[in-house]
């Protein structure tokens, strides 16, 4: 399974698709979903309560795969490795898989696209062209996850920090980032205006899906164990890293951060994990190491089947 991902083109157009609806089908015929999401008036997000139960149910697998694949694609397009692999797409439905919104979408699992198209643009900061357009984008795409999902507001900082991975200080830069933040708000403000509805802005409200329990938690341990042997993957990589890919690792680890940080106040406040389920999106590009090396494919397979195995176990806990 894992070489015909790492080579082949087709495989991912085949079989991850078919991976997604084996999860779908066997979420819908073994657990009771009405249970995972929340009602309207408890979803958080300024704009999630417009979004209802049908539309979330039908939405989940189809947003699923667009998200692995837009990770199959820049990882590809910005060259992490020396070959296209499409073990990235497939890492990231098994790992997210451990989350409710992967079966019935809920603000964060939406946040996920926004957030994987801002790092394209952020990534896409390192070529000297247009890099006006890219900084806007990737502030646009920012403040549409900050709709879904506020919190995010907080980590406006690390956005503007992100950006000067690249560039260097520039006053425009600045407010060029702060106009691409502002107008979804913007946009959100009129339609629910025109609506005639209230936009909420709590901060951090009860929630009660993704809770922290045993599934997690060993999904955790998983985790740790893929960072150590990509680490090592990484570092004794034969080829030299260069100061362009290093950036790029920069930029992922400041989404690491936003993820766990976050994640502990939400895990704190409300006993949920879901925001976690953001760090999936960098660390499937660190993982990807692990099994192109020739010498660490093997142990990092193993724990990809036993994190494989253990996915489908936990429907029946």
């Amino acid at each position: 399974m894992i070489r015909f991902f790492l080579d082949y083109r087709m495989s991912w157009l085949i079989g991850l698709p078919f991976l997604i609806l084996i999860y779908s089908l066997t979420n819908t015929y073994v657990v009771d979903t009405d249970v995972s999401l929340l009602s309207h008036g408890e979803q958080q997000g300024f704009i999630f309560q417009w979004i209802n139960k049908k539309f979330s149910v039908f939405a989940s697998p189809f947003l699923a795969f667009i998200n692995a694949t837009l990770i199959s694609k820049i990882f590809n397009h910005h060259h992490f490795i020396e070959k296209n692999t499409y073990i990235t797409g497939l890492l990231y439905i098994v790992l997210v898989s451990f989350f409710n919104g992967f079966y019935l979408t809920n603000n964060v699992f939406i946040t996920h696209t926004f957030i994987i198209l801002a790092i394209s643009e952020l990534l896409r900061l390192r070529k000297a062209e247009l890099t006006n357009s890219k900084i806007f984008n990737a502030a646009f795409l920012f403040g549409v996850a900050c709709c879904f999902y506020h919190p995010f507001i907080f980590c406006i900082p690390l956005l503007y920090i992100m950006i000067r991975v690249f560039q260097p200080f520039v006053l425009r830069d600045f407010f060029l980032m702060l106009s691409g933040l502002i107008v979804p708000f913007i946009y959100l403000l009129a339609i629910s205006y025109i609506k005639n509805t209230k936009v909420s802005f709590l901060f951090f409200g009860k929630t009660n899906y993704d809770p922290l329990n045993t599934e997690i938690i060993f999904l955790f341990a998983f985790l740790f164990l893929f960072i150590l042997i990509s680490i090592y993957a990484i570092l004794t990589k034969e080829q030299k890293t260069t100061v362009k890919l290093r950036k790029l690792f920069t930029i992922l680890i400041y989404w690491v951060v936003i993820g766990i940080g976050l994640g502990l106040v939400e895990l704190i406040v409300n006993n949920s994990s879901s925001i976690f389920s953001i760090c999936i999106i960098p660390l499937s590009f660190v993982f990807t190491y692990g099994f192109v090396s020739k010498k660490w494919i093997m142990p990092t397979a193993i724990l990809f089947y036993a994190l494989l195995i253990f996915s489908f176990v936990t429907f029946f806990i």
